[in-house]
């Protein structure tokens, strides 16, 4: 019988990997056949096959136990009885790793394979690498420290949007910054400030910029047409509609 702690544990795990469906359905596939293959294993050794062998096996010792003693094992009379059941006992777990394991450590590999959707995904296939030893599977040549190095750089690597924001935006301040107030460098910072406002934000920190640079003008926020501000209304909505 699990104990409580394994119970917990096993819950805690499965819960991880249910909660990173929906966001890929190649990932998604290869997930519930991994939760898959871990519940069926797990079942049987609890109370499949496997189960009901190594029960069978335990009586049969305390039966030969009882016949023969403590050391029974080393009594000749039980000798053929003790090479049965260490036959059966090798049996009934080659049969368990020939029908469990082996399909457990494939939908690993299998998973481990598939790019992580999402962060959440990443943060649990490290852990099921990590909880697995995967990197010691020898029927599995992949680099395990390469994955997910390539998955963390894709999952958090800017958006398009936040990189043409952050662009716009250095070529902003570069052009207020610069001290020759020619009239093209004028119209370039002018023309770059109205096209970072129509900008939809790409998060709350650019919702934010474009709000400090709207209320923090000295002597307080100048008057601006509607279709300056109409996109930051909209940003700030979005963002803080459920604030």
């Amino acid at each position: 019988m699990a104990s409580i702690d394994q119970i917990t544990l096993r819950a805690a795990y499965n819960s991880l990997a249910l909660a990173t469906l929906g966001a890929c359905p190649v990932w998604d596939a290869a997930t519930k056949r991994f939760l898959a293959a871990n519940c069926l294993q797990q079942a049987d050794l609890d109370y499949g096959a496997l189960a009901k062998a190594n029960e069978a096996c335990a009586y049969e010792r305390m039966r030969l136990e009882g016949l023969y003693g403590r050391n029974w094992r080393d009594d000749l009379r039980a000798r053929q009885a003790a090479r049965c059941l260490t036959e059966a006992d090798k049996a009934a777990e080659d049969a368990w790793h020939e029908t469990f394991t082996k399909p457990y450590w494939q939908a690993i590999r299998d998973l481990v394979l598939v790019p992580a959707p999402t962060v959440s995904a990443a943060v649990f296939k490290a852990d099921l690498i990590h909880a697995e030893e995967a990197w010691n599977d020898s029927g599995f040549a992949a680099d395990c420290m390469q994955i997910i190095t390539d998955d963390f750089a894709r999952l958090t690597a800017p958006s398009e949007a936040r990189q043409l924001w952050d662009e716009l935006i250095n070529r902003y301040e570069a052009a207020e910054a610069d001290d020759t107030a020619t009239d093209e460098n004028i119209d370039l910072a002018g023309d770059l400030i109205i096209e970072i406002m129509v900008m939809p934000a790409p998060d709350a920190h650019a919702v934010c910029w474009k709000l400090d640079h709207i209320l923090a003008e000295p002597g307080g926020p100048a008057s601006y047409t509607a279709d300056y501000v109409e996109q930051l209304v909209a940003d700030y909505r979005r963002f803080l509609g459920e604030a």
